[in-house]
């Protein structure tokens, strides 16, 4: 799964913090900001949580989706059919993408790397944490 440093990084940045202004707004080291953001250091939940908060997020789960609910909400039913086909051997892919796109919580790890493949070339943190942009097309990978 994509590393909660990645999503405390697409927090920060979203509310337009540098990490040394992040880091004052904690109380901590600057360096400790890039190692976490970078995934050398470990944050307690706690940490994590009111990260998220402080992000203007009501917890965790909707930080790590990053961008997703986004990406989602713009695709077409035409754009959701293609990718439905590469997803129909998960079970309950739809209901996956239904909690995503609300923003409730991450789809499992097999069907973030499909949305990741046409949607992302691939990349499950461009997918969640990458600039976001409208799907215009969507192409078998």
């Amino acid at each position: 799964m994509v590393h909660i440093g990645k999503a405390i990084a697409w927090g920060r940045s979203s509310i337009g913090l540098t990490k040394a202004e992040f880091a004052k707004q904690i109380d901590c080291d600057r360096s400790w900001v890039f190692r976490l953001e970078n995934g050398t250091s470990c944050p307690s939940h706690d940490f994590v949580e009111n990260a998220a908060r402080m992000f203007g997020l009501p917890n965790v789960e909707r930080m790590k989706l990053g961008f997703l609910p986004d990406r989602l909400s713009v695709m077409t039913p035409a754009q959701l059919k293609a990718v439905g086909r590469s997803l129909k051997k998960f079970p309950n892919w739809e209901q996956e993408i239904e909690l995503a796109k609300s923003g409730v919580r991450q789809p499992s790890e097999e069907v973030l790397e499909v949305l990741a493949k046409y949607l992302a070339a691939g990349s499950v943190e461009a997918l969640l944490y990458g600039e976001f942009a409208a799907v215009e097309n969507v192409e078998s990978p």
